[in-house]
């Protein structure tokens, strides 16, 4: 992974201050859930020092923030929290909330990582709803999985089964994932697994 200092103007409030952004990225392996082997190619969140406007842009148009936005600084994870209020669309939810989820795994908070993960778990269900996106509802499923919503997760699976079944030949990778899955969920496996595995 490649990584800058530059500078970053805040679009709330009109700090500049620095921050370390992403350049580049590659992680070998990722989980079923989309979760990738290393901390390290978890998004930066950027936190205004000053307001405590954040978010994974927060240059460009001065954002609407709610009187009640409370800025916790002794939680390290309030950065997270206080991106979802801001986040202006579903994908950008579920995006915070996965990676808020595998940031706490990260640091071994598995309890509160499982709390967020049921977070997200109904965010995607709002996002599904409006849009059936095929990559989401995996992530969905294994999502379900690791909850041990094993019930959810295989009535998600019979849902896409012929969707799926059907594009097995375009779509070779889906459909090996699929398998898999079905099959995890079948054992009543709530293990993170990766994608190497399939």
């Amino acid at each position: 992974m490649k990584t800058a200092v530059r500078n970053i103007t805040c679009a709330n409030c009109g700090k500049v201050f620095e921050a370390r952004v992403k350049l580049s990225s590659f992680s070998r392996d990722f989980g079923l859930d989309g979760k990738p082997d290393n901390p390290g190619f978890l998004p930066f969140i950027f936190d205004c020092p000053d307001c405590g406007y954040a978010g994974y842009k927060i240059e460009g148009a001065k954002p609407v923030i709610p009187e009640d936005y409370v800025i916790d600084r002794n939680n390290p994870y309030d950065a997270y929290e206080r991106a979802l209020i801001l986040a202006d669309s579903d994908d950008v939810k579920n995006h915070l909330l996965m990676e808020y989820s595998w940031k706490l795994e990260f640091d071994g908070k598995a309890e509160e990582a499982k709390k967020v993960r049921e977070r997200a778990v109904s965010q995607m269900e709002l996002s599904l709803m409006k849009r059936p996106i095929i990559e989401l509802i995996f992530v969905y499923i294994d999502f379900l999985r690791q909850l041990e919503r094993f019930d959810e997760a295989e009535a998600a699976v019979d849902t896409i089964s012929p969707v799926v079944t059907a594009d097995a030949d375009k779509k070779p990778r889906f459909y090996k994932r699929f398998i898999y899955l079905q099959k995890l969920i079948k054992d009543r496996d709530a293990a993170p697994h990766m994608i190497s595995e399939v």
